[in-house]
């Protein structure tokens, strides 16, 4: 479970961005970035750690 300001990892195609949680909205998640807040599904949220594992640590880009 996220916790509200916890820096969170979010794929957008084959792209992965950084983003702070904001809060759950039923199957989505609520992100700041730094071009403003998105909604997006819970799915293409990741912990810095599952982003890890995962190896997506190594696409992400900046905003």
């Amino acid at each position: 479970m996220l916790t509200p300001n916890q820096t969170v990892y979010y794929t957008s195609g084959p792209l992965v961005q950084e983003a702070t949680f904001v809060a759950y909205d039923g199957s989505s998640c609520i992100l700041r970035t730094p071009l403003g807040e998105l909604k997006i599904r819970k799915s293409r949220v990741f912990t810095a750690e599952e982003a890890n594992q995962q190896g997506l640590l190594n696409r992400v880009v900046s905003a």
